[in-house]
């Protein structure tokens, strides 16, 4: 385009040996790219000035740094606040704490049902391992709503593996939309919830086809 101010479409794709669907393609990526605007001339397309090229990138780059440095310290936040919490309750353990086995999906949604109502400030939480079933992160939302809407905050940390997943993806989005605080991150521990910073749930190994989870108060 630069080097011939009269250029066309198709003698441009002639030139390139690019067909129509190819072209298209190319000069969408420059658009989204800004190495191309769209302009109302013949043609339709305009290259942009290479420095102000190079600007938009760099500019679009020192975003996308700002973003993911800000998610970061929401992490270490929200880990952090799961970690001060263990000591306590690995105290409580040595002492007066009562640790309570839940065996199935069943038994775990009734005491997870039971936290969306004693629940009365805040319930952090971290998704390690595989996306729970469809029907198991539906049943997890109407809790998640209940919870919301009584005005106890909520944060957790889910695994960036679950966005390549529609169904998980669906979940997650319906957690923000909901008012829960939600970050990715590429591995957790395990899983656990943790409410109040006095009650905490955590996976174990399953017991043949059955999910297990320690109830620990």
């Amino acid at each position: 385009m630069i080097s011939d101010p009269d250029w066309t479409p198709e003698r441009a794709g002639q030139r390139l040996e690019l067909s129509e669907i190819d072209f298209r393609l190319a000069t969408h990526t420059l658009v989204e790219a800004g190495l191309l605007q769209v302009t109302a001339g013949e043609g339709g397309f305009a290259p942009v000035a290479p420095e102000a090229a190079v600007a938009r990138l760099l500019a679009m780059e020192e975003e996308s740094s700002r973003s993911r440095s800000s998610e970061l310290r929401e992490r270490r936040s929200t880990l952090s606040t799961l970690a001060s919490n263990l000591p306590l309750l690995q105290a409580r353990a040595s002492s007066d704490t009562r640790i309570e086995v839940l065996t199935g999906q069943e038994r775990i949604a009734k005491a997870l049902d039971g936290v969306s109502v004693s629940a009365g400030k805040e319930i952090l939480s971290m998704h390690a391992g595989s996306p729970l079933p469809g029907e198991a992160l539906e049943a997890s939302r109407e809790r998640n709503r209940a919870v919301l809407d009584r005005g106890v905050a909520m944060r957790s940390i889910h695994l960036e593996s679950m966005t390549r997943m529609p169904y998980a993806q669906a979940h997650l989005q319906a957690l923000k939309e909901s008012g829960c605080q939600v970050r990715m991150t590429p591995v957790l521990p395990f899983r656990m919830i943790l409410v109040d910073g006095v009650r905490a749930y955590v996976s174990r190994p399953a017991r043949g086809s059955l999910m297990t989870a320690l109830d620990a108060a």
